[in-house]
């Protein structure tokens, strides 16, 4: 049987083939008033087991002469549940006390200790106006550009996990309310990550695109997308217990 067995392992390995993508892990945000958000991982997928610990940091505007609080919490943005930095990215020249012009920050995830290959980022986004509120939907041009990086060493280094998207935030027009745009950032071969040795930081940036209509752009949560890379123990003990089933059904047959 062992003299069966060994040659036939690595041709089960390979017809085991790769795993289809799944939704790993969600971040959502909570807050009490405008001066910091908390990060809520909430996970989906049953093979993703690690309880990961999430904050953002590095939070930074183009005004430098920015004063009160970061984070709009009025309108529909009272419920603390947006990142919504409070500053007119779609008019830089927007005049105080509204501050206007790009902001960027930080996303740190640590702890765990799996290891995941990681395909995809989504954010949630949609634009409200400077008292927090989504308004309904209108025809004027609102361009942003969006960029995602990450960092795999703490920010020693960063790379682009796609390229920048430019877009419009006015969707819909004459709907009830401003719709939300998930827009989705892939990249270009899969991410290997291990929790156990690395923690995996995001650094977003929302910047103006030639348009000054105005908007303030959050947003709703993150979504992260990829597959758990089993244990080679776990992956090996599952082929030999395959060989079984397949030789006794065969016995079976013969029989």
């Amino acid at each position: 049987m062992k003299n069966l067995l060994i040659p036939a392992i690595p041709l089960l390995l390979s017809m085991s083939g790769p795993a289809s993508a799944a939704l790993l892990w969600t971040t959502s945000f909570t807050g009490t008033d405008g001066t910091t958000r908390n990060l809520v991982n909430t996970t989906t997928d049953v093979a993703f087991t690690d309880v990961l610990t999430a904050d953002y940091a590095n939070l930074t505007f183009q005004d430098t002469s920015f004063t009160g609080t970061v984070f709009h919490h009025s309108g529909n943005l009272a419920g603390g549940d947006h990142f919504s930095p409070r500053t007119n990215v779609d008019n830089p020249g927007a005049a105080s006390p509204q501050n206007g012009g790009w902001w960027q920050s930080e996303f740190r995830y640590a702890g765990g200790s799996q290891r995941i290959s990681l395909e995809n980022v989504v954010f949630d986004v949609v634009w409200t106006n400077s008292s927090g509120n989504r308004q309904a939907g209108d025809v004027i041009v609102r361009d942003i550009t969006f960029s995602a990086e990450y960092s795999l060493n703490a920010g020693t280094t960063w790379n682009p996990i796609a390229a920048a998207q430019t877009y419009n935030l006015t969707v819909n027009p004459g709907t009830a309310l401003q719709q939300y745009q998930n827009k989705t950032y892939t990249f270009a071969s899969p991410l290997a990550v291990d929790h156990a040795a690395q923690d995996l930081w995001l650094r977003v940036r929302a910047e103006n695109a030639n348009a000054t209509a105005g908007a303030y752009v959050n947003i709703r949560d993150i979504s992260f997308s990829g597959t758990v890379v089993p244990e080679p123990g776990t992956t090996l003990l599952g082929s030999i217990g395959g060989l079984i089933l397949l030789r006794r059904k065969r016995r079976m047959h013969h029989n």
